[in-house]
């Protein structure tokens, strides 16, 4: 008997991490199962006598089988274009437009394939030397105007 408490005053439980405080939040029911925070973000409905989980924000219904997982629900929430999320708000470049003696600033989006074709146009246009695109001064000189743009190599342009 007194080897039986022994043995269990050694054996003890490894100490609880932050993952399992936030799946030993129940939810108020009597049943005590455990249940993700991603339901927040969805309805439970019955369609065609099948569990499904409506989203909050588009109204998409996905698969709310209980035996199923919450990962298809973590996905949806990450890639549905209606959640507001912190951080979202991004802010836009602006480019001027002179459009019939009337300045316009109209949102302004980078286009790798275009800018290199305008590079192209230009170095056909003005003979320039293929080897000006492995310059270090005129790769410098490009990306002070946009470091998004990825400067390619002579044979590239070739």
């Amino acid at each position: 008997m007194l080897c039986m408490l022994l043995l269990k005053l050694w054996i003890r439980k490894p100490p609880a991490t932050a993952n399992d405080d936030e799946k030993d939040k129940r939810k108020g029911t009597k049943s005590g199962k455990v249940f993700s925070k991603w339901w927040q973000h969805y309805n439970k409905v019955t369609l065609d006598g099948k569990p499904n989980a409506e989203c909050k924000y588009c109204k998409k219904n996905l698969v709310g089988d209980p035996s199923k997982g919450t990962t298809h629900l973590k996905n949806h929430y990450y890639r549905c274009p209606k959640v507001k999320r912190p951080g979202d708000i991004k802010q836009q470049l602006l480019q001027g437009n002179m459009n019939k003696e009337k300045f316009q600033l109209m949102p302004f989006n980078f286009s790798q394939e275009n800018s290199r074709k305008e590079l192209a146009k230009a170095i056909i246009k003005h003979e320039y030397p293929l080897s000006i695109v492995e310059n270090e001064d005129f790769r410098s000189y490009s990306m002070s105007l946009n470091p998004c743009f990825k400067m390619v190599c002579r044979n590239t342009i070739k």
